[in-house]
């Protein structure tokens, strides 16, 4: 039976080529537009200190959200005090109006070449533990023809 393949839709086109291209996504708050590129390391770093500091979910939010409007070291070290405290006491942003933001900022973070690095990275440790062949082919057939523990039968009540 053969195979149909179709072509991708000009909407699935159109974001691969915002992917690679690294082209800005918008999110609408109160009628002001921002616009939102792909997560700088940086950015995604102070975003973690920011959970897991912060104990208020509003005011966290406002300052996530400032973390990536600004999204850049320079643009962060400068305007980050004044742009989440903007967001939070003069504007005052709730939680329902930067779900949206929020939301494509957590699509513009590149989680699978992170994942990928660190998988990678993971096996050229020194410190971890290396096997020869023979001892990897012992281990293994020793779980393969290994009996279940029986359980000790008990004489109490």
């Amino acid at each position: 039976m053969a195979k149909t393949y179709r072509q991708p839709s000009t909407e699935a086109q159109n974001e691969l080529k915002s992917v690679e291209e690294n082209t800005p996504d918008y999110a609408m708050v109160r009628g002001h537009r921002f616009k939102i590129k792909w997560m700088l390391g940086f950015t995604r770093s102070e975003i973690t200190k920011v959970i897991l500091k912060e104990g208020n979910d509003e005011k966290q939010s406002c300052q996530c959200a400032a973390l990536m409007v600004l999204n850049g070291y320079w643009a962060i070290k400068l305007w980050y005090w004044l742009k989440w405290r903007w967001f939070y006491y003069i504007k005052q942003y709730g939680e329902e109006e930067l779900t949206e933001l929020l939301a494509l900022g957590k699509k513009k973070v590149p989680l699978d070449e992170y994942f990928s690095n660190t998988i990678l990275l993971t096996a050229l440790k020194d410190t971890s533990m290396m096997m020869k062949k023979t001892e990897v082919a012992t281990t293994l057939q020793g779980l393969n023809t290994e009996q279940p523990l029986k359980s000790q039968k008990s004489t109490l009540g």
